[in-house]
């Protein structure tokens, strides 16, 4: 603005000085003279005109790029965060130049809003193992996205009850009843990460009570809420829920998730030692577990490590970390 402002002022003082110069000669007779200011006139506006333009279309080329670049991270955070219809949205917003050249990403973003689909519809109709071969292709396209485990823990939770419904007779025992209690809290939770994936917050948030009321401890549904409180702004709220995940499981998503409501409500001293425990946490960690006992290796134990090291590195400088 300010240098449309100068160039306006410049172009403006320049035609009204050729102006007073034209009328000057004409008032004293000199036609040649008249003439040759009013072409120099013209010549430097139109030039200037060019000018101009070419500043113009230079800034507009600036201003795209830069937005380009917000949108990439901002897609690519929510991608890892799998968040993957919002990621989509996201990616729309990028000039078309540009997309040319992170297709792949988001042909990998749109593979998998699919088989988020897809996976809502095996899970309604009965097919977990079906589901779970799904989460597994999710898990390769995107090893960030931390959600993946607790899918495939629910889908192997009913492939085992499945089994177990062929080979035991049904029982009434308090145990039956706290192993039911669990599951149905696990179908609300999975529910709810979809909705995630979905940008819906207030449906995911809506699941995810349920699962907890269902089920007390269930630590990673307080976790899966607390971020969407936090995705809505809603802070101290998010905090609790975080902080209740904690004292149920001192595990590193846990205390990372602290720290970045901690980061957003300006207490850094305390997000630093969640950070802290979330990097020891992920340090010592070499594989997780799912609910059929199997050890998996959790390959992107590394990649998260370095993302909360980033997220460390700024609570100490107190800033928020890439918000």
């Amino acid at each position: 603005m300010e240098s449309l402002l100068t160039n306006i002022w410049f172009i403006g003082s320049v035609v009204a000085i050729m102006t007073l110069l034209g009328i000057y000669f004409a008032i004293k007779g000199k036609t040649g003279a008249v003439i040759i200011a009013l072409l120099i006139t013209l010549i430097w506006f139109f030039i200037t005109i060019i000018w101009r333009d070419k500043d113009f279309k230079n800034n507009e080329v600036e201003r795209i790029k830069n937005e380009d670049m917000y949108n990439m991270t901002l897609a690519r955070t929510n991608f890892n965060e799998g968040k993957y219809f919002p990621a989509d949205t996201i990616y729309q917003k990028v000039s078309v130049s540009t997309q040319r050249y992170i297709q792949p990403e988001i042909e990998r973003n749109k593979k998998c809003c699919n088989l988020i689909i897809e996976i809502g519809k095996d899970l309604d109709n009965g097919k977990p193992d079906q589901a779970k071969d799904d989460l597994i292709i999710i898990a390769k396209l995107n090893p960030q996205d931390q959600n993946i485990s607790q899918q495939i823990e629910y889908c192997d939770s009913l492939i085992k009850q499945e089994k177990e419904k062929t080979t035991q007779p049904i029982t009434t025992s308090e145990t039956t009843t706290k192993t039911d209690n669990k599951q149905e809290a696990m179908a609300y939770n999975s529910k709810g990460l979809r909705y995630s994936a979905m940008g819906d917050d207030d449906k995911a948030i809506e699941n995810y009570s349920i699962a907890i009321n269902r089920y007390a401890n269930y630590y990673q549904a307080y976790r899966n809420r607390s971020i969407q409180y936090e995705n809505i702004g809603k802070y101290d709220i998010a905090f609790d829920d975080a902080d209740k995940a904690v004292k149920i499981m001192g595990s590193g998503p846990n205390y990372e998730q602290r720290g970045d409501i901690n980061c957003r409500l300006g207490k850094y001293s305390a997000a630093v030692e969640d950070y802290k425990k979330a990097i020891d946490y992920y340090t010592k960690m070499n594989t997780v577990e799912w609910y059929d006992g199997k050890k998996v290796t959790h390959e992107p134990t590394n990649d998260i490590k370095v993302q909360v090291l980033n997220k460390l590195k700024c609570a100490e400088e107190q800033k928020c970390f890439c918000y």
